[in-house]
């Protein structure tokens, strides 16, 4: 993937498995949207490595392909961060993980979703290191569009769930999924 980063935007190429290819932007002017962040851990899998290799090192981790770790396809939930009139604009998803577990596939791919809501669709994700250690993990990061009018279906002041499926047949394990929310006061008419 091709990242671009400016002061007004940060732009993301997404290949889609059946059209060519979209982009993505999310304008973030200066001041323009206020920032939350949600950590989401996944758990179960045991650290396998004490020492980390051109990566960082967590203490758990979880597997889409074997019984290492509590995967719950891809699944996590959270509760809204947001402050009262509060609307969710978009999205930026930095995912700590090993990818590419089996080596002799082609680039795993992710659909990375919030409430059913798309952040990117089949993002090819980078090459980085083995999935043997599981718990160590390098970053990559997806950035949803702007949705001017509010996020499709998210929950304010409840539960939301954050989705990561697998798109091919390669494999992730994830140790941490960062998610930073923008959005933007929305103050009632007088």
């Amino acid at each position: 993937p091709v990242v671009y980063s400016t002061p007004q935007a940060m732009i993301m190429r997404c290949s889609l498995a059946l059209i060519a290819s979209c982009v993505y932007a999310l304008v973030l002017g200066v001041g323009a949207y206020d920032t939350a962040n949600v950590t989401l851990s996944f758990s179960g899998g045991a650290p396998l490595c004490g020492q980390c290799t051109g990566g960082l090192r967590f203490n758990s981790f979880a597997c889409s392909y074997d019984d290492r770790g509590n995967w719950n396809n891809g699944v996590q939930a959270f509760v809204d961060p947001l402050p009262s009139l509060s609307e969710l604009i978009g999205v930026k998803a930095n995912i700590f993980g090993a990818f590419d577990c089996n080596s002799f596939a082609s680039n795993s791919r992710v659909t990375v979703s919030l409430e059913g809501a798309l952040i990117c669709s089949s993002q090819p994700l980078p090459a980085n290191l083995p999935c043997f250690c599981g718990n160590c993990a390098t970053e990559f990061s997806v950035f949803s569009k702007e949705y001017s009018r509010g996020w499709p279906g998210y929950n304010y002041k409840g539960n939301n769930t954050l989705s990561v499926e697998v798109d091919s047949v390669n494999q992730i394990c994830v140790s941490q999924i960062e998610l930073i929310l923008f959005y933007e006061r929305r103050w009632p008419s007088v």
